[in-house]
């Protein structure tokens, strides 16, 4: 039998585990260019860095590709690596593994993402949590 803690609503959500940071204002600018940068024939034409939304709009097309290990989290606050993304159901997280040295190797490429962007990079962490879908 499987007790559910916690608040317990009708609302869809998804659970994620990220490696990333807090993204503060005017980060998302500096973090659309970057990618828009990155993969620029993948992006649709209307990918606008300075348009507020723009970010969103951006990875959400980039993960339908699957060629974009990042992601925008927690109401969209944390940036990072995509380690894990998912339904929040009474089911659980689906297995997943992450070696030592994959996991260091995540942490390399997002603070070198995080510096090609020019954002302050010093606090990346292991992040996990829930939010609305």
């Amino acid at each position: 039998m499987k007790i559910r803690q916690g608040f317990v609503s009708n609302s869809s959500s998804s659970s994620f585990i990220v490696i990333g940071t807090k993204i503060h204002e005017g980060d998302d600018q500096k973090i659309a260019s970057k990618l828009l940068e990155m993969y620029p024939t993948k992006l649709p034409d209307y990918a606008d860095p300075g348009d507020p939304d723009c970010l969103w709009d951006i990875l959400y097309e980039l993960k339908k590709s699957g060629e974009c290990p990042f992601g925008l989290f927690d109401e969209n606050s944390i940036f990072g690596y995509r380690i894990y993304e998912g339904p929040s159901e009474d089911y659980g997280f689906d297995d997943f593994q992450l070696s030592v040295e994959d996991l260091k190797n995540k942490i390399a490429l997002v603070e070198q993402f995080l510096s090609s962007a020019r954002i302050q990079n010093d606090d990346i962490k292991l992040i996990g949590g829930e939010q609305p879908c």
